[in-house]
């Protein structure tokens, strides 16, 4: 609820109190000036396994059998903005998050930059737009646990 105040004092679009959905409580969502939708939420629904499939380690959802391309979890994502400066500010202030890296061009503007809420190397990153798109996402990656895991995912997708 601190988070939702500051957010709702800010400068940014506030679009409000949403309904719980599968896995999640209600949540609050609010937008950049570039066109990104973010939400926050609190309640989290974690999945449990059926008996069969319950994996031995704690830090796995599930028994693994090879299906599919397996990610251990989403590691970062990627999004477009036309001024990266003012999206800083955006992430900084309505998600207190830290910057971990920069580019700063030789004109001034900031082409890149990278964030942290947690104890990552980065969460999310945002990097220039440059094809005067809208609310653009560049991409997301996945983290897995060895290289065949990468080439197997390769492979399916």
């Amino acid at each position: 609820m601190r988070r939702v105040a500051v957010i709702e004092a800010s400068k940014y679009e506030v679009i409000g109190w949403v309904k719980e959905e599968q896995g999640q409580g209600r949540a609050f969502r609010f937008a950049d000036p570039f066109g990104h939708i973010f939400e926050i939420y609190y309640d989290t629904v974690r999945y449990q396994a059926e008996a069969g499939e319950r994996p031995s380690l704690k830090n796995l959802a599930q028994r693994y059998h090879g299906r599919g391309a397996s990610p251990r979890r989403l590691d970062h994502l990627n999004l477009l903005a036309a001024d990266v400066r003012e999206f800083k500010q955006f992430m900084e202030t309505c998600l207190g998050s830290r910057v971990t890296e920069m580019i700063e061009l030789d004109n001034g503007r900031i082409g890149g930059c990278w964030f942290t809420i947690n104890n990552k190397t980065y969460d999310l990153a945002c990097t220039e737009e440059q094809g005067g798109g809208k609310g653009r996402l560049h991409h997301v990656t996945y983290a897995t646990d060895t290289r065949e895991d990468i080439l197997r995912a390769a492979d399916i997708f």
